[in-house]
C-alpha cells in the first residue's frame, strides 16, 4: 500500500482527500461488493494509516482497521482512501478543519455540508461508490 497525502491546491482550498490509496491487492476478494469503491472518514481506522480526527496533534498509526471497515473490505470493495472532515467531527458546515475547508462540488458559493461533508463530496463527486461518515 503506497500512501500519498494530499495537499492544499495552489489556492490554498484543500482537497476532500488526506490519504490516496495507491493498492491492488495480489488475492481479489471476490463478494457482494465486488468492483465497488469507497472511502473512509478520517476518524475511523484503517491499518497502516494515520488517523487524525481532523487534528495533526491527535494523528495516530492504525494497526487495524475497525471493524466497519474489515467488513466492507471483507466483502470485496476497494478502499480509495480517507476523507477530511471537521476537527473531531464537531463541526456542522464542513469548514472547520485544519487541512481547510471542501468547496461545494455543486455550488462553489455553498457549504459542502456537516462533518462528513468530504466523504459525501467524493460520493457526489464520483470519485468513490461510498463512503462512511460519522454523522
Amino acid at each position: 500500500m503506497t500512501l500519498n497525502r494530499s495537499n492544499p491546491d495552489s489556492t490554498g482550498a484543500a482537497v476532500e482527500w488526506l490519504y490516496r490509496l495507491s493498492q491492488q491487492p495480489h488475492d481479489k476478494i471476490i463478494g457482494p461488493l465486488s468492483g465497488l469503491t469507497f472511502a473512509v472518514k478520517d476518524n475511523i481506522d484503517v491499518a497502516g494509516v494515520p488517523t487524525t480526527a481532523g487534528c495533526p496533534a491527535f494523528a495516530y498509526m492504525a494497526d487495524t482497521h475497525a471493524g466497519v471497515v474489515e467488513r466492507i473490505l471483507g466483502a470485496g470493495a476497494s478502499l480509495e482512501g480517507k476523507t477530511n472532515l471537521d476537527q473531531f467531527a464537531c463541526g456542522l458546515n464542513g469548514t472547520r478543519s485544519p487541512y481547510g475547508a471542501v468547496p461545494n462540488a455543486i455550488n462553489p458559493d455553498m457549504i459542502c455540508g456537516g462533518s462528513s461533508a468530504r466523504s459525501a463530496c467524493v460520493v457526489a463527486t464520483g470519485q468513490v461508490d461510498f463512503a462512511l461518515g460519522t454523522d
